[in-house]
């Protein structure tokens, strides 16, 4: 027998153990439920078509899947969340937290109804 067959003498059933466990887990993995999905919505994906779509489906932060709500809700499980949108828009990390600087501190004691103490 040769050096190589030698070497993987005995070693073919754990070797096939092996990729089979593998292949199992990379399966659970594909099935398993996602954590929020969003129906029913205008959802603008970003992507290079500029694609908009009706449901999105989000797994541990992640977007996984996009497209028609049907599509979408195959993805659900038991514990997953659902939202339904009612048509509004959601773009996807969109964060849009800022303040006009000069305003915010011309009117900012007038805007919180909070007046500010003079010594």
């Amino acid at each position: 027998m040769t050096q190589l067959g030698q070497s993987w003498r005995g070693r073919t059933p754990a070797a096939i153990a092996f990729a089979v466990a593998v292949l199992a887990g990379s399966l659970a993995g594909a099935a398993q439920a996602v954590d929020t999905i969003l129906l029913n919505g205008k959802i603008l994906t970003l992507d290079a078509r500029s694609s908009v779509v009706a449901a999105l489906a989000i797994r541990d932060d992640r977007i996984v899947a996009t497209g028609a709500a049907a599509d979408v809700r195959a993805h659900a499980g038991a514990s997953t969340r659902g939202i339904e949108l009612g048509g509004r828009t959601v773009i996807p990390d969109l964060i849009d937290s800022h303040i006009h600087a000069i305003r915010a501190g011309h009117w900012f004691a007038v805007e919180i109804e909070c007046p500010l103490e003079q010594n």
